[in-house]
């Protein structure tokens, strides 16, 4: 390589002297991350193609190294390695790569090309592409993430194998013509998931239908679609999980036409950010649809402003299988709509999403007190302020009764008073977040204290200062459990980090970013510690140099500056 350096570096490149599967596998290996350089450098792997290549195992070393090819716009290589890659590889990933007709062409003859993702601007974008991906008869998973025209249509019909299909429309496409799904031969197709995403909406109202035809269809996901009735003509619908996000033309009717759809696999509906008002949901959620409820595992119903006076027909309803819950966004659902949604899915529910709701301390504790499967409980941006002891509203609940939780977010709830909250914490928690609540030094200190069992943290914006960490007992033996800190964006020097390090070596997720007065030594103290982190962020932290950035980069893989 020295000697090619020294003289020939005015030459072109002659890959032909190499096999094309060595040809792949060094530049596979020149790009690999820095934990999978250490595997190949292993005792084990002393025999790699830089070692020795005769001697390994070629096969696991083609699945390992170039089963996905990584291809970018500042990527420098001769057009006959990148067409040799678009010809040979099993998996590709394309961002902002100006794909020429020549890559298409050897892209069409690649036919053991399995997995296919490309993003791209409209300059990026070659309309000749998708054409040649329908000559790709092994093709199993295919995520266009933007295109600019409807020439994937083809794509329908020409993949036997196709298994994952994800169609977004790029910007400027607001005059492109309806897709109307005509003319698919369904009965011998594999699709198993079906994503058409869009800004301004490119399918046919009434030949949306056609996609419930997937025999062996299993997920489909519309956003910003034309659904309305029409889209439901067709009676029956083989999918188990159906997803309509930002389907604004998806109104009363249409949820009405969808509650009398023969859907007997449904097991997910998400609904989402659609045009349904009160009336639609009363009928959607109305007994007489017993079959399709009692059906569901999982029923979104975010961002929808009607959803808290809609529930009334729940009221002697029983959900029978119903285990995750997302009414996220949901800004009139108050603690009336809460108790009545919690009478209804109380013995199957395992995950509640009601974040930005209007939820307040009665809501919070009769969810407590009744879901008792319940394993998550997300509350972020709600009302929910604690009582004190002595409140008329202070009531006692028995943490046996909720004794399956283990993911508490009360994240942005004005939260200060955690009297009642350290009363009722489990034995064991996975992670609690108490971020943006102005709780202070005093009552995280009393977190900590609490013999709860936490493994992730998080305690970001909550005033807190040297105070909590340096006048508190973080030992290994007072917080045997503690995996994770997530501390943003409050008041910390390096003093108080290094006493957190030095009492906390078993931590493997550290956020740190925000806290302004951190420095170098921050980094010295991480650097030298004997931490084996996984993640370590300290974003917005400008007293840090540019040096010790790489220094703490080169140590440990996901850190963020």
């Amino acid at each position: 390589m020295q000697s090619h350096q020294e003289h020939g570096e005015s030459e072109e490149a002659d890959y032909s002297i190499l096999p094309m599967d060595v040809i792949l596998e060094i530049y596979s290996f020149l790009t690999l991350k820095k934990k999978q350089f250490e595997t190949l450098q292993s005792n084990a792997n002393l025999l790699h193609i830089l070692f020795g290549y005769k001697n390994w195992d070629s096969n696991r070393l083609i699945y390992f190294l170039y089963k996905h090819f990584h291809i970018k716009s500042k990527l420098e290589i001769d057009n006959y390695l990148i067409n040799s890659i678009f010809k040979l590889a099993t998996g590709i990933k394309i961002e902002q790569f100006q794909i020429r007709d020549e890559n298409c062409l050897a892209l069409e003859k690649n036919q053991q090309l399995k997995r296919f993702v490309y993003t791209g601007s409209q300059k990026h974008f070659n309309s000749n592409m998708c054409e040649s991906l329908s000559h790709c008869k092994s093709l199993r998973f295919l995520k266009l993430n933007t295109v600019y025209d409807t020439s994937f249509k083809i794509l329908f019909n020409t993949l036997p194998k196709l298994r994952f299909l994800y169609v977004s429309t790029g910007f400027q496409t607001q005059n492109l013509v309806d897709f109307n799904f005509d003319g698919i031969v369904y009965e011998d197709s594999e699709l198993r998931q079906i994503v058409l995403s869009s800004i301004y909406g490119f399918s046919d109202e009434h030949q949306l239908c056609n996609l419930f035809k997937f025999p062996k269809l299993v997920i489909l996901y519309l956003e910003n679609q034309n659904i309305t009735k029409e889209s439901f003509k067709f009676a029956y619908l083989n999918c188990k999980e159906l997803c309509f996000d930002k389907c604004y033309k998806l109104t009363d009717v249409g949820a009405n036409a969808l509650s009398k759809t023969n859907c007997p696999n449904l097991e997910t509906l998400k609904l989402s950010a659609c045009s349904i008002r009160s009336q639609g949901l009363k009928s959607l959620f109305h007994p007489n649809n017993a079959q399709l409820l009692n059906q569901l595992k999982y029923l979104e119903m975010s961002k929808n402003l009607m959803v808290g006076t809609a529930l009334q027909n729940l009221k002697n309803f029983q959900f029978d299988n119903l285990e995750t819950v997302d009414f996220n966004y949901c800004s009139n659902l108050s603690d009336v709509g809460v108790k009545t949604l919690v009478k209804s899915i109380c013995k199957t529910v395992k995950i509640l999403k009601l974040n930005q709701c209007g939820i307040t301390f009665d809501g919070f504790s009769y969810i407590l007190e009744n879901c008792s499967k319940l394993h998550k409980l997300q509350l972020v941006s709600n009302a929910i302020t604690f009582p004190n002891v002595g409140d008329d509203n202070y009531i006692t609940i028995d943490p046996s009764r909720y004794e399956n939780l283990k993911l508490i977010k009360l994240e942005d709830n004005k939260i200060t008073n955690i009297d009642w909250l350290l009363e009722h914490l489990p034995k064991k928690l996975d992670f609690l977040n108490l971020s943006a609540n102005p709780i202070g030094n005093q009552e995280a200190k009393r977190i900590i204290a609490h013999p709860c069992e936490i493994t992730y943290l998080t305690l970001e914006k909550c005033n807190l200062t040297d105070e909590f960490i340096l006048e508190t007992k973080l030992s290994q033996e007072q917080i045997p459990c503690l995996q994770a800190f997530r501390v943003i964006g409050n008041d910390f020097t390096d003093d108080a980090i290094q006493k957190l390090i030095e009492q906390q070596p078993q931590l493997t997720r550290l956020f740190l970013s925000g806290n302004a007065r951190l420095t170098n030594k921050t980094i010295d103290t991480i650097v030298n510690s004997k931490l084996e982190l996984q993640v370590l962020w300290l974003e917005k932290c400008p007293l840090i140099s540019k040096e010790k950035q790489k220094e703490c980069s080169a140590k440990y893989d996901i850190v963020r500056f």
